[in-house]
């Protein structure tokens, strides 16, 4: 009753191996359980997964250790394209940044792991919980999910990471640092604050 909301952030822990889930995914799936249970019973909980965070959430989802496909996409900027208007994400971005992360690239991606866009309808269990807000796709074009939604639940990620734009400056790392990109860092940082204020914690 301590906390407001949770952000798995992203990093290069394994999140399955030979078919099982590792001791980090468990002691994750844990606290999406907790968090899902404090939604359940009326008490608002939001949860975050950046990149390995997104994965994460995926991974528990579905049930299925095995439910990630693999493509190497590291140190790019893609752009995004929003499928559904319905999210509560895409309706906290003003339509300048909108129109900026769909036509120039606006966030930045570093993963080796994706929820393939050919594969996640074919997943009962993550389709019942997790409807997909937007789709990018890598260098040689293969698509991929880049943002997923709680269909009941404030369970909310991004294969991106948005956070980049603002607060990462080392020179090997090619994120966008122009104004419109910290816009649409900020702006995906005050929708987050927002959800985790919604209850009394």
């Amino acid at each position: 009753n301590k906390l407001n909301g949770v952000l798995i952030q992203g990093g290069g822990i394994d999140l399955q191996k030979d078919g099982k889930i590792t001791e980090y995914q468990s002691i994750m799936e844990n606290v999406y359980n907790i968090a899902l249970d404090f939604n359940k019973n009326g008490d608002y909980f939001p949860v975050w997964g950046t990149c390995l965070g997104f994965e994460s959430l995926a991974i528990w989802a579905s049930q299925n250790p095995n439910f990630l496909g693999h493509d190497i996409d590291q140190n790019r900027h893609h752009n995004i394209k929003f499928t559904a208007d319905d999210t509560k994400l895409k309706s906290a971005l003003s339509h300048d940044v909108i129109k900026y992360v769909e036509h120039d690239g606006g966030f930045y991606f570093n993963h080796h792991d994706i929820i393939s866009t050919d594969n996640y309808m074919q997943d009962a269990k993550f389709t019942d919980f997790f409807k997909v807000g937007a789709v990018s796709s890598d260098e040689q074009g293969k698509p991929f999910l880049a943002t997923i939604e709680g269909k009941q639940y404030p369970f909310y990620g991004t294969q991106f990471h948005p956070e980049k734009n603002a607060f990462e400056w080392n020179t090997s790392i090619n994120a966008k640092h122009t104004p419109m990109a910290v816009l649409a860092s900020q702006q995906i940082a005050n929708f987050f604050v927002k959800e985790a204020l919604k209850n009394s914690h």
